[in-house]
């Protein structure tokens, strides 16, 4: 009971820290953008809760996978895939980021979606 409890912590940590990371991300990415209230909570619910829930599930998983795979080349395969996964959906949103504003009438997650 105490592990799930570290394990849910540990994933609300990566979760709010990467939500935290895309928004400034975003935001500095656009200096152009006014930042008032509006403005950042419009970025924080459309571009940061969106692109956290990436590396929270990939850092999930991998804990999971490290904690019940036995077989060490399975792993290593597995954690490589999960890791090169992450890596291109990062970039494409950051090429998302870039090509999105917030006076779009599309949302942040309808335009990432026009990718694939």
């Amino acid at each position: 009971m105490k592990n799930n409890t570290k394990l849910v912590l540990i994933s609300l940590l990566i979760f709010v820290l990467s939500t935290i990371g895309m928004t400034c991300w975003y935001i500095s990415l656009h200096k152009s953008v006014v930042l008032n209230i509006e403005n950042i909570t419009k970025i924080v619910a459309q571009v940061g809760l969106f692109s956290a829930i990436i590396p929270s599930t990939t850092f999930t998983l991998i804990y999971f996978l490290i904690k019940n795979l036995k077989s060490k080349w399975l792993l290593s395969f597995l954690v490589i895939f999960l890791f090169v996964f992450f890596i291109l959906v990062i970039y494409s949103i950051t090429l998302v980021m870039v090509f999105y504003h917030l006076d779009d009438s599309k949302s942040f997650l309808k335009s990432f979606m026009e990718i694939f």
